[in-house]
């Protein structure tokens, strides 16, 4: 038994052991495999196959081979790159780890094997930023910016015609790219077309950008034409010149950068130089358009505007290394400002639509069609999108509304003018006819002088009402210059108001008896300017006797410091036609009957000095009722 023990006490270590090495074995594998599989993900080969040409475009996104650094002989197809790491393309700077920072150059390499060579092959990289150079199989195919002097382009996209005789079917593409701010990179998937209709497309959209710019100039000299010969000069100037600098800038996006301009950073600072001030332009035409005096923030978008263009200058003075983001936050900067103004104009129209909507509509319009093609260009200058820029495609849309608008002001101002010309012609003729009405008042009055010399007999009649005219034109034109001084005086109204009763019987040749009389009592005073009281009663009551045959009433009170006067008749009553403009110069309801047509304008211009009222109401050959309250003078000290 003991024997049997000793043997079973041996086998189960045995068995532990084997066990144990199973285990370590499997380990080793394990972690092997683990390794193998990391460094295979870090370290490896890029390499696209190709071998459908179906499609005209083939997709080069994926893991490419990657190195941080510089020098030219990573371009070298020979090179040796297996310790190169691996990058997701498309990438930007600030999406991977190690290059968040980042202010340098970096290396991008795969492999292209082809099952056939293709006739034709155009590499396009998309809107690559800063600088890049591209290798294929060791040849450089193209580049963008300059590595030399770091001038980079973050601008253009990357398009580059490969030479048939660099295409193998193993071929090596290296690209070295510089970057300094968190969008460089190769945000774009990169493609490669297998016909050149890419190419075609591009310059397509460069030539017909183009057009539409040299169009927009064009347009612009019509403005500027078309506002000479108008009255809108300022608005047309304004509104040309925003148009021929949105010509220039986008000229300068659209492919005719270089023709230009040898330099990236002076193109894009004239860029942003054009681009910054049209906001300003655009709110000054309109400013000028619809006659708006105070402007609000306009002084903020205005002094914004030199603020900004001084800082782009300082562009030139900035470090190449903070050159890019500097120029990128004014860019940002501008493009916020841009949507201000755009909420700005949109509010204005919006306030305006009731008043002035003849002219505004078409405005409204074409600003409502133009916004989308407006974001759409905002989100690709800020690289949330990559879609082609379509602003000045759509801008032609504006120009047809603004011109809409224009016409529309013009033939309402040609309307208004023929209007303004018949009232002038109107005005004359009532002027020949106050003028007649005036020589024949005074007619009137002298052949009765004349009469009443001849005859020998009392000439109060004419000479008080010759005196009252000339007293009151003397005193209409004193109080239309603002040249009265009022005099208070503390005035007995009962005493003052019989003599100037009196006055009005002599003048107009009445009884007393046509006038029924409701005056304050006799010992109350109030502190009146005596001429102007005269004026007001005088020219009411000789108005109300003129043109009535029945009594006439007038009532006089004294209530709270306020004296009340109204004058009532039953005669022909006013034209409801002239009811609005009675108490202008000139305005006469009844020709027949001589009269110098300022009575009434005296009366109210002398209400309006002693900060009074008058009210009335007239019913055509029925009465006429006037209702004057004047407040009391202060005494003087």
């Amino acid at each position: 038994m003991k024997q049997i023990n000793f043997k079973l006490q041996n086998k189960i270590p045995i068995s532990s052991k084997i066990q144990s090495i199973f285990i370590f074995f499997k380990t080793i594998l394990f972690l092997l495999f683990f390794i193998f599989f990391n460094l295979s993900s870090l370290y490896g080969k890029c390499e696209f196959y190709i071998h459908d040409f179906n499609h005209d475009v083939f997709p080069l996104n994926g893991k490419w081979n990657y190195f941080k650094g510089g020098g030219s002989i990573a371009s070298d197809p020979e090179l040796d790159i297996s310790g190169w790491k691996f990058i997701n393309v498309p990438f930007t700077w600030y999406s991977i780890k190690e290059l968040k920072n980042y202010k340098g150059e970096i290396w991008l390499r795969c492999d292209i094997r082809f099952s056939k060579i293709p006739n034709e092959l155009i590499l396009d990289l998309g809107f690559i930023k800063e600088i890049d150079e591209v290798y294929w199989n060791g040849a450089l195919i193209g580049f963008t910016g300059n590595f030399n002097s770091k001038i980079p382009d973050f601008s253009e996209r990357r398009i580059y015609m490969i030479p048939p005789n660099l295409v193998q079917e193993n071929n090596v593409v290296a690209i070295h790219l510089f970057g300094t701010f968190w969008f460089a990179g190769i945000p774009d998937t990169p493609k490669l077309y297998f016909k050149p209709h890419i190419l075609y497309q591009k310059y397509k959209f460069q030539m017909l950008a183009l057009s539409f710019s040299l169009t927009y100039i064009f347009s612009s000299i019509f403005f500027i034409i078309f506002g000479l010969y108008t009255q809108e000069r300022k608005s047309n100037f304004f509104f040309a010149s925003f148009t021929i600098i949105l010509a220039l800038y986008h000229m300068i996006i659209w492919g005719q950068r270089y023709n230009f301009f040898s330099n990236f950073i002076t193109s894009y600072i004239i860029e942003l130089l054009l681009l910054i001030p049209l906001p300003l332009l655009f709110l000054s035409f309109l400013k000028e358009w619809l006659k708006i005096h105070e402007l609000k923030y306009y002084k903020i978008i205005f002094y914004y505007t030199i603020l900004a263009m001084i800082l782009t200058l300082m562009g030139f003075l900035i470090p190449y290394i903070y050159r890019t983001i500097y120029l990128h936050v004014i860019t940002y900067i501008n493009l916020l400002n841009i949507l201000f103004s755009t909420l700005i104009t949109m509010k204005i129209l919006y306030d305006k639509r009731s008043s002035d909507n003849n002219q505004i509509k078409y405005l409204m319009y074409g600003l409502i069609l133009l916004i989308p093609f407006l974001l759409n260009d905002i989100l690709v200058a800020l690289d949330f999108i990559h879609t082609p820029r379509l602003f000045v495609f759509s801008y032609p849309i504006f120009l047809i509304s603004i011109a809409l608008a224009l016409s529309e002001k013009a033939l309402s101002l040609k309307y208004k003018s023929i209007i303004q010309v018949d009232e002038i012609r109107k005005l004359e003729k009532q002027k020949l006819n106050v003028i007649y009405n005036i020589s024949n008042h005074f007619h009137t009055i002298f052949d009765e002088i004349k009469q009443s010399i001849i005859l020998k007999k009392e000439n109060e009649s004419a000479l008080t009402e010759m005196n009252y005219l000339l007293e009151s034109g003397e005193l209409l034109n004193l109080l239309e210059k603002n040249q009265y001084i009022l005099q208070p005086v503390k005035t007995n109204i009962y005493e003052e108001t019989k003599k100037i009763l009196d006055d009005v019987l002599l003048a107009t040749k009445q009884k007393k008896k046509r006038i029924t009389l409701n005056l304050p009592p006799k010992e109350m005073s109030f502190w009146m300017d005596v001429l102007l009281y005269k004026m007001i009663l005088f020219h009411l009551l000789k108005n109300a006797l003129v043109y009535s045959v029945e009594t006439v009433e007038l009532t006089i009170s004294i209530e709270e410091n306020l004296l009340k006067i109204r004058v009532y008749d039953q005669g022909t009553g006013i034209p409801e036609e002239i009811q609005n403009k009675i108490f202008s110069k000139y305005i006469r309801g009844n020709t027949k009957i001589p009269g110098s047509g300022i009575g009434l304008a005296l009366v109210y211009e002398s209400i309006k000095l002693l900060n009074g009222q008058i009210y009335f109401e007239s019913k055509q050959d029925f009465y006429t009722v006037f209702e004057v309250q004047i407040p009391e003078l202060k005494e003087l000290s």
